[in-house]
């Protein structure tokens, strides 16, 4: 067993760090062990990721994160089996510092930085871009191995204001006590918005011994299903289907449903003269006014140019400007008036 880590130096509250490496002593120490003794066992004290290059060279790493005075013992509890380790990842371990969303943003320039991930942090940014990381998001071995089946949900719909219970049944299916945390990720549909591909909403902690098997139940809500919408001042979930998607870490997803829901609001939306076209397809109103103009350019478009799929080419007239409508002598500007105040209400 290899007990290293961050000291004082490398990480503190008072200032920000410029790599993810650990001590190079460390690191050598690690390796020249783990070359001659590959049951090695690494045992980390440290705050927040780092590298390790030696992760696939040695037999288990056990991360400790900032344990405090009862370090020692937990440690032996935990490395001779006395205790079952049941903890997960809080956050995803990139292989590089290069990897991380922030990469290119920090610290900035002329004491100024800003933090354009958005919501895009962590595991909201590695899943959306699909890249390799060293530990995912919500991570967590054990001494025992856990199975997830039965997955329902109690109404294959709900509005805004109901709820629907989702349950599923967990299952210890090796030879030693232990606990798994069961998280509910949300997929959220293509809206107005860009959202994550998926969203942890509900964890829950279930102790099983070997062989025993338990239902764990979450609630949805329209809560679950939200982000924080600007126009509305308020959180908000946009009409459609969402995936549920029941797993032991974001990369680790082992079942997977869908619930259709329906908003009883709407984001108010401003279409002027210089929004686009797709802007006013939006809305009702836009959509049934517009519609059939948009189906007329498709055509005329593609009749003009060969080889240009229907896709594209109403993917090119949808990004034109409302206000070219006039120009291209498809409406009169008193026409186009009497549309923005109809879709605008």
């Amino acid at each position: 067993m290899i007990f290293v880590g961050l000291p004082d130096r490398y990480e503190s509250e008072g200032f920000d760090r410029t790599t993810l490496a650990m001590p190079a002593a460390q690191n050598a120490l690690i390796a020249a062990i783990a070359a001659a003794q590959p049951r090695t066992v690494v045992v980390l004290m440290n705050g927040a990721p780092i590298d390790m290059p030696w992760a696939d060279d040695v037999a288990a790493i056990l991360e400790l994160y900032l344990p405090g005075d009862g370090a020692g013992e937990a440690a032996i509890h935990l490395l001779y089996g006395q205790v079952n380790p049941s903890g997960k990842l809080a956050e995803t371990f990139p292989v590089k510092l290069e990897d991380n969303p922030s990469y290119l943003n920090f610290p900035g320039e002329d004491n100024r930085t800003e933090y354009r991930e958005g919501v895009f942090v962590g595991y909201r940014y590695y899943d959306a871009k699909g890249m390799d990381v060293r530990y995912p998001f919500g991570h967590g071995l054990s001494y025992t191995t856990f199975a997830y089946r039965d997955l329902e949900l109690t109404a294959p719909a709900f509005t805004e204001g109901e709820t629907v219970e989702v349950a599923l049944t967990v299952e210890n299916t090796g030879e030693r006590a232990g606990e798994e945390v069961v998280q509910l990720y949300v997929a959220p549909p293509t809206g107005m918005r860009r959202r994550p591909v998926r969203e942890l909403k509900c964890f829950a902690k279930v102790a099983l011994a070997p062989g025993e098997a338990k239902r764990v139940a979450f609630t949805l809500d329209t809560r679950t299903l939200s982000y924080y919408e600007p126009l509305l001042h308020d959180f908000f979930a946009e009409s459609g289907d969402y995936g549920i998607e029941v797993g032991a870490s974001s990369r680790d997803i082992r079942l997977m449903a869908q619930v259709a829901y329906t908003a009883t609001r709407s984001i108010p939306r401003k279409v002027t003269p210089y929004s686009m076209l797709s802007d006013a397809l939006a809305t009702p109103t836009g959509q049934e006014v517009l519609g059939p103009a948009l189906a007329r350019m498709v055509q005329g478009m593609a009749g003009a140019s060969e080889g240009l799929g229907e896709g594209m080419t109403q993917g090119f007239a949808s990004s034109i400007q409302l206000a070219t409508l006039v120009s291209f002598g498809m409406m009169t500007d008193e026409q186009l008036d009497a549309l923005l105040a109809q879709i605008n209400g």
